[in-house]
């Protein structure tokens, strides 16, 4: 009987201990919409599909496996292209949107989800010789250029401001040595908020500290205007930020809005206070940590 339980004991251990493998990881924020996700820590949108034979209940009947899986491939698509269509860009638009608004839009993200590529090594061949396929699309890119907002555009370099002569040592003091952050963590884990593409924070009089006008499309498209989280310290020691990010604490969303920020307007002061700040906004050097 001891040695049963041993057994069933160590087997136990294994398949939990192997668990977190296979498992999403905890920092990730992952939005689940039909057949498909959105990770917004990673950029990346999944969707699955599935292909049948002909005959599915005739598992002795030779099935044509190649055919089965164009059919996942076109399943999967679909439901890639209905998933991306769900993405949030702010607070009162989503992907969709732009399908109503804009056909060549339309087309263009149309084509670039059709030229997804599949996860092969999540393909899945079950007992019924039907077969499940994963495809994925970056939501940076080809696609943030598209859905972005015009109003994110290319910023030129900052320059610092260099104190001007003949001002007092004190102030020379605190020019020359300002508190030099490298990123931006906003810790919105007590805030029901929803993620989105091009988020905005705002200090508590209503002024926008961070959102498109900020940040540069060049860093915006390739790399997102941020990144979301669940977990504030690894959001700390994420290299998106750098070595010695900004900590900031979100008070609530804006107004009625699901997806924007608002900030205390001490914080909103630390954050705008120097030319090294607003490089770092340029970049997009911005993660949002929320709970999901």
């Amino acid at each position: 009987m001891k040695r049963h339980q041993l057994f069933y004991l160590i087997i136990f251990i294994f398949v939990f201990a192997a668990a977190p493998v296979y498992c999403a990881e905890p920092k990730s924020v992952i939005e689940k919409s039909g057949n498909g996700s959105i990770n917004w820590f990673k950029g990346t949108i999944q969707a699955v599909g599935i292909g049948t034979p002909e005959k599915p209940n005739r598992s002795d009947i030779p099935s044509d496996t190649s055919k089965i899986l164009i059919l996942a491939r076109e399943n999967a698509i679909y439901n890639l292209l209905k998933t991306v269509s769900e993405v949030r860009i702010n607070s009162d638009n989503k992907v969709t949107h732009l399908f109503t608004d804009n056909d060549i839009v339309k087309l263009k993200i149309q084509d670039m989800v059709k030229g997804s590529k599949e996860l092969e090594s999540l393909r899945k061949y079950m007992t019924d010789h039907s077969v499940e396929c994963h495809v994925q699309l970056n939501l940076h890119g080809g696609l943030a250029q598209l859905v972005l907002p015009q109003e994110i555009r290319q910023i030129e370099s900052i320059k610092h401001i260099m104190p001007v002569k003949g001002s007092s040592a004190k102030d020379a003091a605190m020019t020359k040595n300002p508190p030099e952050h490298t990123g931006l963590v906003i810790d919105a884990s007590g805030v029901k908020v929803k993620p989105a593409m091009a988020p905005k924070i705002y200090d508590e009089n209503g002024e926008e500290v961070y959102g498109p006008v900020y940040a540069s499309r060049e860093f915006a498209v390739q790399n997102g205007m941020c990144i979301y989280s669940t977990d504030v310290n690894a959001a700390k020691s994420n290299p998106r930020v750098g070595k010695n990010p900004l900590i900031i604490k979100a008070l609530r969303t804006y107004q009625k809005s699901t997806c924007d920020l608002v900030i205390s307007n001490t914080n909103a002061s630390k954050l705008l206070d120097s030319a090294m700040h607003l490089s770092f906004l340029k970049k997009c050097q911005v993660v949002i940590v929320i709970k999901r």
